[in-house]
C-alpha cells in the first residue's frame, strides 16, 4: 500500500477563464533608431493636395478603411498573430471539452468517495458494536478479579467462553503484574510494566486495539486492550483480550462492490485485519495518515498507491476505541463509465482542429501575396530615408491634438536625438533651440499651427556633444499642411568640418594623458571623457557615451559591482575660484579629483591615481603608530612587573601564615575528634547497654509500661547519636586521607542480600516494601566493608524518605565491563536544583518530609566519598513526588593468573 493523500469529496475545482479577441488600431509611432524594417514613413505626402489619412488630430476614418489599412501594414509577425487567433479558438474549444471531461471525472470520483465513506461507517458501526460487547466482558472480568479474589479469578474462564471471538483474557493490575487469565492465577506472575501497551493504557484514558504476542499467554493479530479505572477515575489496571480475527470477517455490512477491501488498523498505523480483494498481511504498515481523522464516524477520504491514485479509501475512527476502519476500492473500477466517454470527446476536438488547419493554409496564401506588396513598399521607403540621411535633412511633424512636435528618424539622427512616439512638447523644443533663435522658432510654431506657409527659417539646434547644428527649415505645399522640411545649412556643415579636425587632435592628446578627464554640462550630462576615465572609476567603456547623465553613469558603475558603491562624482564647487580638491576611495584605488567650473556652465573633473602614494603614507602612519604602541606597552609592562613583584612578596607571606593556621586547625580538629570519640562513645555505649538490659527485663519488670516506652526512646536516640558520631569520624578520616581501602573480589549479589536482611526490620516498622532484582554475577573488585557501608546508607535513606505503603528496590545489574548497583524508592523525590547539593557534608534538602526525619546530612556524603575512592561516581536521578534512584558502578575483578 502506497502513501496516503488526503482528498475531500467534491474538493477538486477547475478555474476557468474567458478568452476574448479584439481588433483595434494603433497610432503610427516613430520607430527606434537602427531598425531598418520599421523606418520613418511620413504621415502624408509633401505634395499639394495630399490626403493625411493617419495624421493625429484628423477625422477618424471608417471601420472598413481601418481594416484595409491594417491588412496593408501586416508584417511577418502579424501573420502569426492571425494564425494564433485561430489556434486560440480551437484551444478554447479543447479547453471546454477538457473541463467537461474533468468535471465528469470529478463526479465519478465523488460517487466513489461517497460509496466508500458509507461502507466505512457501516464497517465501523458493526465492529464498534462487537468491541463494546467484548469491552463489557473485560470490565466484568477485571472488576471480579479486583473485588472477589479467588472467586473472581475462577470466573475469568467462564467470561472468556461467553463470546466465541474471545480466546484469552489477561487481567493486569496497576503495577503491570498479571493477576489472572482464562487458565486461572499464574504460578509466577509476569510483569508488563515496561511494555509499550501498558504505558499507553496508563497514560491515555481510553481503550485501543493492537496485536499481542507472548510465548506464555498466546498471541493474536487483533487484540483489545481495555483500560480499568477506579472510583476516582485513576488508572487501576487493564484487561488484554485476545480475539479470533476470523470472527470479524462477517462484519461486512453486506458490501458487494468489485475490488472492495476493508482494513482494521491500530493507533500505530498497522493493519490488524484485512478483508476482501487484495487483502494486506496483518502487521503490515497501512501507509495512511491517521493524524487528522476525527471521531464521530466522520470518514476522511484518501487516495492510495505508488502514484497516489490507484485506490480511493475512506478512514473512520472506531466509536469509543482507539483504532480505525479503512474501506477502499480501485479507482479504475469507479471511473469505468467515465473512460467510455473519452472517444466521443476526442472526435469533438479533432473536427475543429482540421477546420482550423484549412483556414490557416488559406491565410498563409493571402499573407504571401501581401508580403510581395510590402517588399516593394519597403524598398521605396529605404531609398527615401537614405536620401534624407545623406543630405543631413529630415521632417518635423506637428500633432495638433497633442500640441507636440515629432522629429523624423533621419533628422533625429542628425541632431543626436532618440526618436520617440510621444514627440516633444513646446517647452522641450525651445530648450533644444539656441536662445538667439527663439524668435525664428516662434514663426515655425505659428506656421505649423496656423496652416499657412512662410519664408524659410534658419535655426540652431543643440547637439549632445556640446555643439550647435545649423538647420534650414522650409515650408512647401498648400495651406493645411502640418509638415516642415529641414536641411543642414552650408555654413554649419563647413564650420563643423573645420572643428572636427581640431576635436580629433584634442581627443587624441587627452586619451594619451595619465589622468582621467570628464566634462559635464550644467545639467549633469556627459559632454566628453577620455579613455582613462573608465579605468580609474571602474566603469565599462561602452557605458561612457556623450549625453549620458551623471546619475546613469553612477548606476551603471555600481551595478557592475567593481569596488564599493559611489553616491556621486565629486563635481561640487567650494572655493571662490570655482573649484574643489577631493580625495576619493573607489574600493579599488585612491583618486585625487580636481573639479573646475568652465565657461558656459560646464564642469571639468580631472582624476589622478594616487594609490601608491596613499599606500606609502598609510604604511608610514601604521609603522609610527606601531612603534609608539610598542614603547607604551613596554613601559606599562615594566610598571606592572614591579607592582606584581611587591604583591607576590606580600602574597607569599600571607600564604605562609594561612598554612600555619590551617595546620594548627587540622591538629586541633584531630585532637577534638579523638577526644570526642572517646568521651562520647563510651557513655553512649553504656546508655545503649543499660537500656537494652532494662528493656529485656533481665532483673525483673520495671513496673510501669510507660517506662518501657521511655527506655526504647532512650535506646533509639543513643543509637542515632552514635551513628552521627561514627559518620563524623568517618568523614574526618576521609578528608584527612587516613582511610585506606582493601580491594578484593566481592560477591556483590551475596553482599546485597546480606545488607537487605539488616534493614528488613526498619522497613517493616516504616511499612515500606523491600524488593530486590539481584542477578548472579562474577565477583567485583571493591572493599567489602566500604560497599556494605554505602548500601546500608542508601537503603536507610530510601526507607526513611518513603511514605508508608511505598516500595524500595535494590538492583544489581550486569554491564559490559562491570556491575551497576542501584537503590530506588517511591518516596518524596528531589528537585533538579537540589540534586547538585546532595553528597556534600552536612547538606540536607528542605522539605515537609525532611522536617520529620533525623540526620545531619553526612550519610550520603560518606557514601559519595567511599565510591569516589573506588574510582567511580555516585549517580542520582529523581522526580519530585515519584521517587529517587541512586546508583554506582564497580569493575569486575580480574581472574587470578593460572599457576605456571
Amino acid at each position: 500500500m502506497g502513501a496516503c493523500f488526503p482528498f475531500h469529496a467534491g474538493a477538486e475545482q477547475h478555474d476557468t477563464g474567458r478568452w476574448g479577441m479584439a481588433l483595434g488600431t494603433q497610432a503610427p509611432a516613430w520607430p527606434r533608431s537602427g531598425d531598418r524594417d520599421a523606418g520613418f514613413k511620413p504621415a502624408r505626402s509633401l505634395d499639394a493636395g495630399a490626403t493625411d489619412v493617419g495624421a493625429p488630430g484628423d477625422a477618424a476614418p471608417s471601420l472598413w478603411a481601418r481594416l484595409t489599412a491594417a491588412a496593408a501594414r501586416l508584417v511577418p509577425g502579424e501573420r502569426h498573430t492571425a494564425i494564433g487567433a485561430a489556434i486560440l479558438l480551437v484551444a478554447a474549444l479543447a479547453a471546454a471539452v477538457v473541463l467537461q471531461v474533468r468535471r465528469e471525472h470529478a463526479e465519478a470520483l465523488a460517487i466513489a468517495e461517497a460509496r466508500t465513506g458509507e461502507l466505512s461507517v457501516a464497517y465501523a458501526s458493526g465492529t464498534g458494536h462487537a468491541l463494546s460487547r467484548i469491552r463489557r466482558i473485560a470490565e466484568v472480568a477485571g472488576h471480579a478479579v479486583s473485588t472477589r479474589g479467588e472467586e473472581g479469578i475462577a470466573a475469568v474462564a467462564t467470561l472468556t467462553a461467553l463470546d466465541p471471538s474471545v480466546t484469552q483474557l489477561i487481567v493486569i493490575d496497576r503495577d503491570g503484574l498479571v493477576t489472572a487469565t482464562a487458565r486461572g492465577r499464574p504460578s509466577a506472575p509476569r510483569s508488563f510494566s515496561d511494555t509499550a501497551f501498558f504505558a499507553r493504557a496508563r497514560n491515555i484514558p481510553r481503550s485501543f486495539i493492537a496485536p499481542f504476542n507472548d510465548a506464555e499467554y498466546g498471541g493474536s493479530a487483533l487484540s483489545f486492550y481495555v483500560r480499568m479505572d477506579d472510583a476516582t477515575g485513576q488508572f487501576a489496571g487493564m484487561v488484554v483480550v485476545l480475539l479470533k480475527p476470523d470472527a470479524f470477517t462477517g462484519v461486512n455490512a453486506g458490501a458487494s462492490d468489485p475490488g472492495l477491501r476493508a482494513d482494521v488498523i491500530d493507533p500505530f498505523g498497522r493493519v490488524l485485519l484485512s478483508i476482501g480483494e487484495s487483502a494486506l498481511v496483518p502487521g503490515q504498515a497501512s501507509g495512511l495518515d491517521l493524524s487528522n481523522v476525527e471521531g464521530g464516524l466522520a470518514p476522511q477520504i484518501s487516495y492510495l498507491g505508488a502514484d497516489g491514485a490507484s485506490r480511493v479509501s475512506a478512514i473512520v475512527r472506531l466509536p469509543g476505541v482507539d483504532g480505525f476502519i479503512s474501506v477502499s476500492k480501485p479507482v479504475a473500477a469507479a471511473l469505468a463509465p467515465w473512460f467510455g466517454t473519452l472517444p466521443l470527446y476526442l472526435l469533438i476536438v479533432l473536427g475543429p482542429i482540421v477546420l482550423a488547419a484549412m483556414m490557416a493554409a488559406a491565410l498563409l496564401r493571402q499573407f504571401s501575396a501581401a508580403e510581395n506588396v510590402r517588399g516593394t513598399s519597403r524598398k521605396m521607403r529605404d531609398r527615401y530615408e537614405a536620401a534624407l540621411s545623406d543630405a543631413g535633412a529630415g521632417l518635423i511633424h506637428f500633432m495638433p491634438r497633442l500640441n507636440r512636435f515629432q522629429f523624423g528618424p533621419s533628422l533625429a539622427a542628425t541632431l543626436g536625438l532618440a526618436p520617440t512616439a510621444e514627440g516633444l512638447d513646446v517647452a522641450s523644443l525651445y530648450r533644444l533651440v539656441h536662445p538667439d533663435d527663439h524668435g525664428e522658432l516662434e514663426r515655425l510654431t505659428d506656421a505649423l499651427r496656423g496652416n499657412h506657409a512662410d519664408a524659410p527659417l534658419a535655426l540652431r539646434f543643440a547637439h549632445p556633444e556640446g555643439r550647435w547644428v545649423g538647420m534650414r527649415v522650409t515650408f512647401k505645399g498648400a495651406i493645411g499642411q502640418r509638415v516642415a522640411a529641414v536641411a543642414r545649412s552650408a555654413e554649419s556643415a563647413a564650420a563643423e568640418a573645420a572643428s572636427s579636425d581640431g576635436d580629433a587632435r584634442m581627443q587624441a592628446a587627452l586619451n594619451a594623458a595619465p589622468q582621467g578627464f570628464a566634462l559635464f554640462d550644467a545639467r549633469g550630462r556627459l559632454v566628453f571623457a577620455n579613455v582613462r576615465i573608465a579605468d580609474l572609476w571602474s566603469i565599462a567603456p561602452e557605458a561612457i557615451v556623450p549625453g549620458i547623465a551623471e546619475a546613469d553613469m553612477l548606476a551603471t558603475r555600481n551595478a557592475q559591482g567593481a569596488g564599493k558603491p559611489i553616491e556621486r562624482f565629486p563635481l561640487g564647487i567650494d572655493r571662490a575660484d570655482g573649484g574643489r580638491d577631493e580625495l576619493v576611495h573607489t574600493g579599488v584605488r585612491w583618486l585625487h579629483v580636481v573639479s573646475r567650473l568652465m565657461p558656459g556652465g560646464l564642469r571639468l573633473s580631472i582624476a589622478t591615481d594616487v594609490s601608491v602614494l596613499k599606500e606609502q603614507e598609510e604604511d608610514i602612519i601604521a609603522a609610527r603608530a606601531e612603534l609608539e604602541g610598542a614603547l607604551k606597552e613596554l613601559e606599562n609592562s615594566r610598571s606592572l612587573l614591579q607592582a606584581q613583584a611587591g604583591e607576590l612578596t606580600q602574597l607569599t607571606q600571607r600564604v605562609d601564615a594561612e598554612r600555619k593556621r590551617a595546620e594548627e586547625a587540622a591538629r586541633a580538629k584531630s585532637e577534638f575528634l579523638a577526644n570526642m570519640s572517646h568521651e562520647l562513645r563510651t557513655p553512649l555505649n553504656a546508655i545503649i547497654g543499660f537500656s537494652e538490659i532494662m528493656h529485656s527485663g533481665l532483673y525483673g519488670p520495671i513496673g510501669n509500661h510507660k517506662y518501657d516506652e521511655y527506655v526504647l526512646d532512650i535506646m533509639g536516640s543513643a543509637r542515632g547519636l552514635l551513628d552521627v558520631i561514627n559518620d563524623i569520624l568517618e568523614m574526618s578520616r576521609i578528608e584527612s586521607h587516613k582511610i585506606e581501602l582493601n580491594p578484593e573480589p566481592v560477591d556483590v549479589a551475596a553482599l546485597a542480600e546480606e545488607t537487605l536482611k539488616l534493614v528488613e526490620a526498619r522497613a517493616f516498622e516504616r511499612h515500606v516494601t523491600l524488593t530486590r532484582d539481584v542477578a548472579r554475577l562474577p565477583p567485583a573488585k571493591a572493599d567489602r566493608k566500604a560497599i556494605k557501608r554505602v548500601l546500608l546508607s542508601l537503603l536507610s535513606n530510601a526507607i526513611k524518605f518513603t511514605e508508608p505503603g511505598g516500595r524500595a528496590t535494590l538492583r544489581v545489574t550486569p554491564e559490559a565491563d562491570g556491575v551497576l548497583v542501584s537503590v530506588s524508592d517511591t518516596g518524596v523525590g528531589i528537585s533538579a536544583e537540589d540534586i547538585a547539593r546532595l553528597g556534600q557534608p552536612f547538606a540536607q534538602v528542605e522539605s515537609q518530609h525532611s522536617k520529620s526525619t533525623s540526620g545531619i546530612g553526612l550519610g550520603l556524603a560518606v557514601s559519595r566519598a567511599l565510591i569516589e575512592l573506588h574510582g567511580s561516581r555516585l549517580l542520582i536521578r529523581s522526580v519530585v513526588g515519584r521517587g529517587t534512584t541512586v546508583g554506582f558502578r564497580l569493575p569486575y575483578a580480574k581472574p587470578p593468573k593460572a599457576a605456571p
